[in-house]
């Protein structure tokens, strides 16, 4: 029976270390350029003081935002169609997690975006779908106990508003041991999917 669950345990935990390979593989190096759709703002990761920001320029007058510190490597960004804020997948340890950065009262503000609960877990971004007004995130989430063994598996569907980056109609969904593999080891889906045309591209 002992054997049973150490087994068990190794396939679950199996696909959360492939997954991160994938993942750091995967990430956009430092200098990738993406300008808004209205051409206003332009944003790219680059190295100060030994870890990557955001830089954010405003066009017309050159002048930079660099506050916001992104301490992982990044998998996806894409701006919304208000040109006045861009979402983002990053990297995490075996998973990963969204990010919403936004304009508000001329100041470049974000947010984290994760599964809302208090609880040890892993999770991974699976899916997002940038609309108009918000962005959606589907996660896959595993709970885990305080010796950091999986108890159950669910898809964790969020919403967050593009404009003030607050998460709402978080909606929970049980899924079973198989499901919850599989979606670590498929490709996540992305839509609009991420497009650029290189590193340091002007």
């Amino acid at each position: 029976m002992n054997t049973h669950r150490i087994l068990l345990s190794i396939l679950v935990l199996l696909p959360w270390l492939e997954s991160k390979a994938a993942f750091t593989e995967g990430a956009l190096p430092l200098g990738v350029l993406f300008v808004s759709p209205d051409g206003q703002y332009s944003v790219q990761l680059e190295e100060i003081d030994r870890a990557p920001h955001f830089l954010i320029k405003t066009m017309a007058t050159g002048q930079v935002d660099n506050s916001i510190v992104m301490p992982t490597r990044l998998l996806y960004l894409h701006w919304a169609a208000n040109s006045k804020s861009f979402v983002t997948v990053e990297h995490i340890a075996k998973g990963s997690r969204g990010r919403v950065i936004y304009l508000e009262a001329d100041k470049w503000r974000n947010v984290t975006v994760v599964p809302p609960l208090e609880a040890k877990m892993y999770y991974t971004v699976i899916n997002l779908q940038l609309e108009i007004d918000r962005v959606c995130y589907k996660f896959t989430v595993t709970t885990l106990t305080d010796n950091w063994k999986p108890i159950d598996n669910w898809a964790c569907d969020l919403d967050v508003s593009l404009e003030a980056g607050k998460i709402f109609n978080v909606r929970w969904t049980p899924i079973t041991e198989a499901a919850s593999a599989a979606s670590w080891t498929a490709e996540p889906l992305y839509l609009p999917p991420m497009d650029y045309k290189g590193p340091r591209e002007r």
